[in-house]
């Protein structure tokens, strides 16, 4: 759904309503505002006469947007807070170049403790080199368990 979409059936919405009361008259009530009644033998007549000033009128009801304001402030503060939270840890790295930060911390206790801490990509890209597993059961769940 496109933008040129949306503001043609805008358009569209705009021109129908404006037929239909350029063709009916329009009555109001009091204390139900105006409604405009279908009867063909009632048709409304054009004004004549001088526009002097063009004149806007908006009413911005302020209260139905303090929600969406709300959201996204917070969600603002949210997302920077994370930002702090991650910069601040100096044993955070980022690992999306690749996925064997996911498959050494799938590894059995057993196989981890040999191999030590990998905290850098170059480190477990040797240790990966020289290691070899399989996925097993164990009573943990499955893991990456070292084949000998």
């Amino acid at each position: 759904m496109s933008f040129e979409y949306v503001d043609g059936q805008f358009k569209d919405l705009a021109d129908s309503m404006t037929a239909y009361i350029r063709q009916n008259k329009a009555s109001a009530n009091e204390g139900e505002g105006a409604r405009f009644d279908a009867l063909q033998d009632q048709k409304s007549t054009h004004a004549r006469g001088r526009v002097f000033a063009t004149e806007t009128c908006i009413d911005v009801r302020w209260q139905f947007l303090a929600l969406p304001i709300t959201l996204i402030v917070m969600s603002a503060i949210f997302i920077l807070a994370m930002i702090l939270m991650t910069v601040r840890k100096d044993r955070t790295h980022a690992w999306k170049s690749s996925s064997l930060a996911l498959l050494f911390s799938g590894l059995d206790d057993a196989t981890r403790q040999k191999q030590g801490v990998l905290e850098h990509l170059d480190d477990m890209m040797s240790a990966a080199e020289k290691l070899k597993v399989g996925l097993r059961k164990t009573d943990q769940g499955w893991h990456f368990v070292e084949n000998k």
